[in-house]
């Protein structure tokens, strides 16, 4: 019941939209039976080739299976397995490993309520078992990478110890498959992680989503840890949006670029988010993609031209058809570069996209619409990205001096305040209350040209309106804040 709730945000659906400019298809393949088969998962393997990991209806004891389908550069089958036994499982991610076989990571679900469990297999470079385990964790294990002491750091949600809410969780595992410790993160409401990923400092970067912090409504959860596992920072975007992160990918220049869902408190259409921390976990822009449909993310890259990909799928809101594959190419200032849908009749989504080295993108997820009946494995190659954005282009230059905006915005706290300077400026940000009394002073001072933001604690002041007022040459610009505690 706890979690319930939060497995639509994983849910793969799809997409519809206007195209621009988007890659054609170089070839598709399907993989799977006369059941349901699905991805989840997708990973480039040492060998040039790619492994795919999900579910299966088709085999595995006729049950809800791990599958996994092992392939070549072209997607051309070169093994394929599935684990299944009593229960009803599903892989939900997949890393290789070292010695060129691989890790499964999923859940297994019990026949009791909240007998749910962790499931990590061991398989060699052909898929046969080395291992299997199963930890008694009544939530869904959604992602999964190494250790600094090469065994596994599993991420998902569970029910609480105390049984009133869900929790994000870590299970950290040995080599060998040995449960060493499980920690609950998040706070008094619900706290989920959809991802990790090791970071280049050699920590972990858990993505996901909370009610703990934000008030109203879900914002994306974020929480780092260093080498030791130990806390760096926490942050959580909210404001007036309902956010969940579903992945993200370490920047080349610095800093993490997160992707999801999100819609305004009233809208109950999402739209693909994107969020660009810098190390620290601060907010340095923020974008949305989509239309008057449903929009959602799955996977993210930044791209060879160090733009982002985001993948997913667009739902039409009026339910009238069918839903396709969503892909939209961000600049690194959030500005979309080109954006385009893909699917036949039936229903279409991608969970995973990696790409190539010549430009090319690959997908992975399912599709009713081709393969052997019902739902299957969908693995699509496309041509090169159409629009490569060279540095120049990509690089962030303003014009005008601006004051852009605070997030969030009504806050509670603390909130982030970004302005442009189009060249270095002596200039002044200040805070005033609702009668024009100053309350505190941000910037006075010399400032570089570029994007700028800095954070404003308002920690000691009552609720109500305030303004920002950003000064400079003699002009002034003013955004209205509001405080709410």
């Amino acid at each position: 019941m706890f979690f319930r709730k939060f497995c639509l945000i994983l849910i793969l659906s799809a997409i519809t939209s206007i195209v621009f400019a988007q890659p054609g298809i170089d070839w598709s393949r399907t993989f799977g039976g006369e059941g349901s088969d699905w991805c989840n998962d997708m990973i480039r393997t040492a060998n040039g080739g790619f492994a795919l990991a999900g579910g299966s209806y088709s085999f595995g004891m006729g049950r809800k299976a791990f599958y996994i389908v092992k392939t070549n550069e072209g997607g051309e089958v070169r093994w394929s397995r599935a684990y299944g036994d009593e229960g009803r499982a599903s892989c939900l991610a997949v890393i290789q490993l070292e010695d060129g076989g691989y890790a499964l990571a999923g859940n297994k679900e019990g026949i009791e309520e909240n007998d749910n469990k962790y499931r990590l297999i061991r398989i060699d470079d052909f898929g046969e078992v080395l291992w299997s385990r199963e930890f008694l964790l009544p939530g869904i294990c959604y992602s999964l990478c190494r250790t600094a002491e090469n065994g596994f750091l599993m991420a998902g949600v569970a029910i609480s110890p105390d049984g009133n809410d869900i929790d994000g969780v870590i299970l950290n595992v040995s080599a060998d498959g040995d449960s060493l410790w499980t920690r609950y993160l998040g706070g008094d409401g619900s706290d989920f992680f959809n991802n990790v990923i090791v970071t280049s400092g050699g920590g972990y970067l858990l993505i996901g989503g909370s009610d703990s912090f934000e008030g109203e409504g879900i914002g994306g959860y974020l929480v780092l840890l260093d080498i030791y596992m130990e806390e760096q920072w926490s942050n959580c975007f909210g404001g007036n949006y309902r956010n969940s992160f579903n992945t993200a990918v370490e920047v080349n220049d610095g800093g993490y670029a997160l992707a999801g869902n999100s819609f305004e408190m009233e809208d109950e259409n999402s739209d693909c988010q994107i969020v660009r921390i810098n190390p620290e976990g601060e907010l340095l822009w923020r974008s949305n993609f989509g239309s008057v449909d449903i929009e959602r993310c799955n996977s993210i890259i930044e791209t060879n031209d160090h733009c982002f990909l985001l993948a997913g799928e667009r739902e039409p809101s009026n339910d009238n058809d069918n839903s396709d594959i969503y892909l939209v190419k961000s600049d690194n200032r959030g500005r979309e570069v080109w954006s385009g849908v893909y699917g036949g009749d039936e229903d279409e989504a991608c969970s995973s996209v990696i790409q190539l080295e010549n430009g090319c993108f690959v997908m992975a997820g399912r599709t009713m619409s081709y393969g052997e009946g019902g739902r299957d494995m969908w693995m699509v190659k496309t041509g090169a990205d159409p629009v490569s954005v060279s540095e120049k282009d990509n690089r962030y230059q303003p014009t005008e001096f601006n004051l852009l905006h605070a997030y969030p915005n009504p806050f509670n706290a603390q909130t982030i305040i970004t302005f442009e300077l189009p060249t270095a400026r002596y200039l002044s940000l200040s805070v005033h209350d609702a009668i024009g009394q100053r309350v505190g002073a941000l910037a006075d001072g010399s400032m570089i040209a570029g994007l700028q933001s800095i954070t404003w604690d308002a920690n000691g002041l009552p609720s109500g309106l305030y303004f920002i007022n950003l000064e400079y040459a003699g002009n002034t610009i003013s955004r209205q804040l509001v405080l709410r505690k």
